[in-house]
């Protein structure tokens, strides 16, 4: 159980959450704003875009499958140790790092795309990867309860 200090922690945490999932939303937006904006099609794409448009897909692949997994590997990790035995403290600092990491291969997704895109792929290629990322960012969504139950169910680690 949660006393009310922690319950006002986790409240300001996830906001502080949400604030930077929005964020990494919305800079989606001016990937799709450039797609528009630049002439459709290249007249000469990049030589070699063909083995670039199949590294950038695996890369997004390994991306997107990357948020799924590293939120879970961070957050039970060690790799963040317990500074002055505030347990509760690191537990908050490794859910907001594991998103944030995790935000960041999301947003990878749609930014492969724009440079396919800028390096001569069509638009549709631009609108799948921005698409990919949107799905991530959206499977990312932080919410109090997920971070409740991290904070109890790390609590039982300890006991």
């Amino acid at each position: 159980m949660l006393d009310e200090h922690e319950t006002r922690s986790i409240q300001k945490a996830s906001q502080v959450c949400m604030v930077i999932w929005m964020a990494m939303c919305f800079s989606l937006l001016p990937y799709l704003i450039i797609g528009m904006v630049l002439p459709v099609g290249n007249d000469q794409p990049a030589e070699g875009l063909d083995l670039i448009e199949k590294v950038l897909s695996l890369f997004a692949a390994v991306c997107f499958i990357a948020t799924i997994v590293v939120p879970k590997k961070l957050m039970a990790s060690q790799w963040i140790p317990d500074k002055g035995g505030d347990r509760f403290a690191t537990v908050l600092k490794r859910y907001r790092i594991a998103l944030i990491v995790s935000l960041a291969l999301g947003e990878a997704v749609g930014l492969f795309g724009l440079v396919l895109y800028v390096m001569g792929s069509e638009k549709m290629v631009l609108y799948v990867f921005l698409s990919v990322a949107g799905i991530a960012l959206l499977r990312l969504r932080p919410s109090e309860k997920a971070l409740v139950e991290y904070v109890e169910s790390s609590k039982k680690e300890v006991r």
